[in-house]
């Protein structure tokens, strides 16, 4: 059998074959089939509820409590999901939202907050602009069933 033309990436398994292409982060590096989750979250407690969580899913889980924690996770670690909350001190979820949709990353959002839900509605803008994947929002308190419904989606 003559091997397909792979074309730029060499690192893709044809179609044919039934595979997807092999995860890389921005350094080409393979990384392993195993779901990531990065939670990005200055409240431990809930940060540690969604980690719990996750669990039943099979989730490989990092957890930063602020942003520039989660930048300096990103790359490395590369995400299949994240879960953002928007009011933080310091950078707050909708600046580092911004800034994430700017960047070369696949992972899809979920997006929580305590306070307001105008900030929610915000990022949900910014993040369609921006050609973000928002799956879902969710309001603190937030009820286990929603979240893993959130987690499972």
């Amino acid at each position: 059998m003559i091997a397909p033309n792979l074309g730029q990436n060499r690192n893709a398994v044809p179609a044919q074959f039934g595979l997807r292409d092999v995860p890389l982060n921005r350094a080409g590096t393979r990384r392993d089939m195993t779901k990531r989750l990065l939670i990005v979250d200055d409240e431990v407690d809930f940060a540690n509820f969604v980690s719990s969580a996750s669990a039943t899913f099979g989730y490989d889980v990092k957890v930063c409590h602020d942003c520039a924690s989660a930048r300096d996770t990103l790359d490395e670690f590369m995400p299949d999901l994240m879960v953002l909350d928007i009011v933080m001190p310091g950078e707050d979820g909708i600046e580092f939202l911004n800034w994430f949709s700017s960047q070369s990353f696949e992972a899809k959002v979920i997006l929580v907050t305590g306070y307001n839900p105008h900030y929610m509605e915000m990022a949900q803008k910014l993040s369609a602009l921006s050609g973000t994947k928002v799956i879902t929002t969710l309001q603190k308190p937030v009820h286990l069933q929603d979240l893993r419904n959130a987690l499972s989606a």
